[in-house]
């Protein structure tokens, strides 16, 4: 349930760096950050941002790795879109 802060910790913790490095990187003050691993969701233009911090998509950051049904688990093409 808490997918933003352990996606958040995962992708610095992969890049040996802090949350604290994030912020400074992307201009953000640490209060956000806080906020961001309280799980508050981030506005789209920050989730933006950190996305292409991290390279890796919004979905990343926002998807929950223990739900069972994932975007990469689903076939599309049943769906006829």
């Amino acid at each position: 349930m808490y997918m933003i802060r352990d996606n958040i910790l995962r992708l610095c913790a992969e890049r040996n760096i802090s949350p604290r490095t994030v912020c400074y990187a992307l201009g953000l003050d640490e209060k956000t950050m806080k906020h961001w691993l309280n799980n508050e969701i981030p506005r789209l233009s920050k989730l933006n941002e950190l996305a292409d911090y991290f390279g890796v998509t919004v979905g990343d950051i926002l998807e929950d790795d223990e739900y069972p049904y994932n975007r990469k688990d689903i076939d599309f093409s049943v769906f006829n879109l």
